[in-house]
């Protein structure tokens, strides 16, 4: 099994996502497999306390490892409480078997989003994490 590490992105961030490092309520992560950079995913707490993925990520030649799942289960680890997340069409099957394979991820319910170029919506509770 590959290891798989999410890092915050602060010394080494790409200009684009330096807001999401630097504004209250969003965070950069980094995923690594095997110490190389496959991907990334950017976090933010919106208006109403929900978490939510605004961006993520896996290079092409890394998807269909597991890595994008074991990634995003890490992530989602990292902050309990409500989240929301809207699927485009293209990961929609990718999300749905990530999220009711995460532990802790409890009051999964998903729905038609209101957003013409997205395909669901999806809501859920993130439990803490046990030390």
């Amino acid at each position: 099994m590959t290891e798989i590490a999410v890092t915050t992105t602060h010394a080494d961030a790409l200009d684009w996502a330096q807001c999401c490092i630097e504004e209250p309520g969003r965070w950069a992560w980094q995923v690594k497999s095997a110490g190389k950079t496959v991907g990334f995913a950017l976090v933010r707490r919106d208006n109403p306390g929900h978490m939510d993925f605004s961006e993520f990520c896996i290079e092409a030649p890394f998807r269909g490892q597991g890595i994008g799942r074991d990634a995003a289960h890490a992530v989602l680890a990292k902050y309990a409480g409500p989240w929301s997340l809207g699927a485009l069409p293209r990961p929609l099957a990718f999300w749905r078997r990530t999220l009711a394979s995460c532990p802790g991820l409890t009051n999964l319910t998903e729905r038609p989003s209101p957003l013409a170029h997205q395909a669901a919506q999806f809501t859920f509770t993130m439990k803490e994490s046990s030390p």
